[in-house]
């Protein structure tokens, strides 16, 4: 047998054991600390009692979501980002490139609790994770022809009611004005509608052939691509191992800084052997 088909059979997945603590079903008509609850199966549980609270014995399900809630809630306490839902990066692992002035690149990872049997598992998948800086104002400012801002997509801020900013994602029809006039057309994905917004409220996707491109535009000549297939092992001879050993490296650094989970007569710790596919 060739030594590195022994890296195929080790899989991502790490066993989360845990001390069950008591969990409550929630009165919806009580307030309550949403960083205590989840909503599962048509109602809201919590580790936490309040008033009119009904004690519960939960299913392995419910256990999942409570833990996965305090996994998240300890990754942000402890200063780790979120890209998206289950895309987590450390500032401090950082890939060092000339442009942090128009895009950041994170060796991060990609997270799923999941229930193998009757036991849960933390399923960890290291990532390169792209931060966009620069707007399209900024790409334009830096010598881009408006004729290359168009046609891809891009996410863009936009004021709720309550004064809230949220980012949403859409379609770049197009580029117009000048400067800081300079404006994008959008399809909102959402709905389809077009809307016009201020080219600098406005961001390309975090996509390595898009920034490619969009550099070019500007004149500059650096790989990305290459970069992130480098940090992605997808070059390497020995990915499968390499794969491995970087996961283990993430999931050696959250029992140091975020296990063990305590939250209410919880206590989760994970181990840090990976499952054997067989």
């Amino acid at each position: 047998m060739n030594i590195l088909s022994l890296y195929n059979r080790i899989g991502n997945a790490f066993r989360l054991n845990y001390i069950l603590g008591s969990v409550y079903q929630l009165d919806p008509t009580i307030e309550f600390d949403g960083d205590s609850a989840v909503y599962y199966n048509g109602n809201y549980y919590s580790h936490t009692y309040y008033q009119n609270s009904e004690p519960i014995s939960p299913d392995l399900g419910l256990i999942k979501a409570l833990i996965t809630k305090q996994f998240v809630l300890k990754l942000k306490s402890q200063g780790y980002k979120f890209k998206s839902k289950y895309k987590v990066y450390d500032i401090g692992q950082e890939i060092v490139t000339p442009y942090t002035d128009l895009f950041k690149l994170y060796e991060g990872f990609e997270f799923r609790t999941v229930i193998i049997g009757e036991e849960i598992f933390l399923v960890i998948d290291p990532k390169v994770i792209t931060v966009v800086q620069a707007s399209i104002q900024d790409f334009l400012l830096r010598g881009a022809d408006i004729g290359s801002l168009r046609e891809f997509s891009v996410y863009y801020l936009e004021e709720e009611s309550g004064g809230r900013i949220v980012e949403k994602k859409g379609y770049l029809l197009a580029t117009q004005g000048e400067g800081d006039n300079a404006v994008c057309i959008i399809k909102r994905y959402e709905d389809f509608s077009e809307i016009t917004v201020s080219a600098g409220s406005v961001f390309p996707e975090p996509r390595a052939e898009l920034l490619q491109t969009l550099l070019g535009a500007i004149g500059e000549e650096f790989d990305i691509i290459e970069l992130q297939r480098k940090f992605s092992f997808l070059d390497s001879k020995t990915s499968s191992r390499d794969r491995l050993l970087k996961t283990l490296e993430i999931v050696e650094r959250l029992e140091s800084e975020v296990f063990p989970l305590k939250f209410g007569d919880f206590e989760v710790k994970i181990d840090k052997t990976p499952i054997v596919v067989r």
